[in-house]
């Protein structure tokens, strides 16, 4: 081997350690050991119904033909008309905003949701939620509801390109670590993997946001952005700013679009891992081929 190949091949392991050390330190202060699920021979497909538009068809779809699938519905879905009917059996909760107790974030309407699942949830629910939120919710006071089952799991990241393919296997085949979480729908797709169902259709996922994005004449981001709740209701463009700023400005544009790659990597990964776990992910072809600009393109197409 050349001192060329050697010494990148040194550099390499250097960062991949450095790396895996983040990680750790990371588990230690916010991981658990215990596994957030055991996985089951599932006898039905996963539906994970996101707030994409798409997700308004398939309920209707639902409406006359049935729920066949176990359901995952994510953030606010509690609050649509359609949650008691559907009755699904797993919520996953994953933006900080859900745990942080801060008015800015619209924790009133946060609280809200969390006592109407406390009123109107009549069936067994496993709500997911990061183990770490532990530190700021006392769950266990919050849910008096026995038909609520709060369940934790990791969202410490480990992929990335100096993260060992050996390694994050290993990790997340126990619950230990996941991919960079960019949406809540990447959290829903990996429990589900790990649940052990072996198909799983998304709903709601268009992450079309390249073609919802645009500059005003201040020169700030803007998002057209679409719910499946929003009805008749035109969408409009508003600056596109985290919650978490502390300066209410959008971010720049060349951000945002980091942000965006990590996301859509954080897919690629996740359908390796599915791949490799056996599990089919399934994104409706009328979601993704019909409609020019949706960028869920990585997982299987089908009618």
């Amino acid at each position: 081997m050349s001192i060329k190949k050697l010494s990148k091949s040194a550099l390499w392991f250097i960062q991949a350690t450095g790396y895996f050390g983040i990680y750790f330190i990371k588990f230690v202060f916010r991981g658990s050991l215990r596994k957030p699920v055991e996985p089951l021979r599932r006898e039905r497909d996963m539906c994970i119904l996101a707030n994409g538009p798409s997700t308004a068809m398939e309920i209707e779809r639902l409406r006359k033909h049935g729920v066949e699938r176990d359901l995952m519905v994510v953030n606010f879905f509690a609050s649509s008309d359609d949650f008691l009917w559907l009755q699904p059996a797993y919520y996953v909760l994953s933006d900080a905003a859900f745990f942080m107790h801060d008015k800015a974030l619209g924790y009133e309407k946060i609280q809200k949701l969390y006592a109407g699942l406390n009123e109107k949830v009549t069936w067994r629910m496993i709500l997911f939620v990061p183990y770490a939120s532990r530190k700021t919710m006392d769950w266990a006071k919050l849910f008096t509801n026995g038909n609520v089952q709060v369940a934790y799991f990791n969202d410490i990241p480990y992929s990335g390109v100096f993260a060992s393919r050996r390694i994050s296997n290993f990790l997340y085949d126990r619950g230990w670590a996941m991919p960079r979480i960019g949406t809540v729908v990447q959290p829903c797709i990996y429990l589900s993997v790990l649940m052990g169902y072996k198909e799983i259709r998304l709903f709601g996922v268009e992450h079309d946001w390249l073609k919802m994005i645009a500059v005003n004449d201040k020169n700030e981001v803007c998002l057209l952005d679409r719910h499946f709740y929003d009805g008749n209701e035109k969408p409009v463009y508003v600056p596109w700013i985290s919650p978490y700023a502390k300066e209410k400005i959008p971010d720049p544009l060349c951000a945002r679009l980091q942000g965006l790659a990590t996301l859509f990597e954080s897919h690629m990964v996740l359908n390796d891992y599915a791949r490799r776990m056996r599990c089919l992910i399934v994104t409706p072809v009328n979601m993704s081929s019909e409609e020019p600009g949706t960028c869920i393109i990585k997982y299987k197409d089908t009618a």
